[in-house]
């Protein structure tokens, strides 16, 4: 099965306190940069849809929906993972939807701008 949602649907399931984001300079999309991080979404993003989509295509569904449609025994190769509903963005960025957004990117903290600079697992919190 495939579709697709509006990117004005999409959820955003990157918001963890290791998740950080940048800006993509050709299309403009912001998305996580730290594909290790543990995701979690803001509560406020949620509404009365059962299932939700992110821009990369991954799907989200609400357990209750799962359980009632028994996915994991109709779907054994099926892997569900949790995500915590958390009230607020623990990563630092104000983002699009979050309060106080004014349509201008600014990572929070500001990313080292020098080419080649790493970033260390230990620079973040866990």
């Amino acid at each position: 099965m495939t579709w697709c949602t509006a990117p004005a649907n999409a959820i955003n399931a990157h918001r963890g306190s290791n998740c950080r984001h940048k800006m993509c300079s050709g299309c403009g999309r912001i998305k996580n940069m730290m594909a290790w991080a543990r995701g979690a979404i803001v509560e406020r993003s949620l509404d009365r849809r059962g299932v939700y989509q992110d821009l990369s295509g991954w799907v989200y569904i609400d357990p209750i929906l799962a359980k009632d449609l028994d996915l994991k025994s109709r779907f054994p190769d099926l892997k569900l993972i949790r995500y915590d509903v958390i009230p607020e963005p623990l990563d630092g960025d104000v983002l699009p939807g979050d309060p106080g957004w004014d349509g201008v990117f600014r990572p929070n903290p500001p990313r080292p701008q020098a080419r080649g600079t790493k970033f260390r697992a230990s620079d973040w919190t866990a």
